[in-house]
């Protein structure tokens, strides 16, 4: 997730990693071995037909296997680098299930105490989860804007559950959980959406879809080069 404050400030949405698919698309999960891509570190846009794709459980014996190994470092490498809160594979072409989490001070001071406030935005320490699994604890809906790298440029408003209960496996194949409110929770939901082949525009309120860079595109008459990478 990175940030974007043209549309009310929010935290967007946002992964990317070294490629790594398994040996059939249609079968995710089929064997234990895995064929590796050239690294690819900008996030998909919306014609990837990975978007769409359920992905894969990761075979809990391949954890300990230099090439996930490498896999999980890249991932968080690029999550620092783009200073992401919110990152999942198959954004960059991966169908397997592994997403990533955190939500620094940074951020927290970014968009202020009266929005943190009005959204539950927290300090969220790092976390990962593999293969997750989620359920809704909190049925309340909120109405916040996302937006995410797939769409670059857009965002729209979006309805999420305030509260979910996730639960996974660590780097180490360790089980972990979790009990998540707000702004967090959101990212959780937005990452699930996209380990299920959905993306953010399947259940946002279609009206309020905007373009964020109007000012800049206008300003420059059209003449924009939007960039997918750093």
């Amino acid at each position: 997730m990175s940030c974007n404050t043209s549309f009310n400030p929010l935290p967007v949405i946002f992964c990317k990693i070294s490629r790594m698919v398994p040996r059939s698309v249609d079968s995710p999960t089929t064997g234990s071995a895995f064929q590796t891509r050239v690294p690819n570190r900008c996030g998909n846009m919306n014609t990837d037909p990975t978007l769409r794709l359920k992905a894969g459980d990761v075979p809990l014996e391949e954890l300990s296997s230099d090439r996930m190994k490498h896999i999980l470092l890249v991932l968080r490498s690029v999550m620092k680098n783009y200073k992401s809160v919110g990152i999942s594979a198959p954004q960059i072409g991966i169908p397997l299930r592994i997403m990533m989490i955190e939500i620094p001070e940074y951020v927290v001071l970014h968009f202020g105490p009266e929005v943190c406030k009005t959204r539950e935005i927290f300090t969220t320490p790092f976390r990962v989860f593999i293969n997750p699994v989620m359920e809704i604890k909190d049925f309340k809906q909120t109405l916040f804007p996302e937006a995410c790298e797939s769409l670059k440029g857009m965002s729209a408003l979006v309805p999420r559950y305030r509260g979910v209960h996730l639960k996974g496996y660590e780097y180490d194949g360790s089980p972990t959980e979790w009990d998540v409110t707000g702004w967090a929770a959101r990212i959780i939901q937005h990452e699930m959406d996209h380990l299920n082949g959905r993306i953010y525009t399947d259940i946002m309120e279609c009206k309020s879809l905007q373009v964020d860079l109007w000012k800049t595109i206008n300003a420059k008459k059209g003449n924009v080069f939007v960039k997918y990478n750093k």
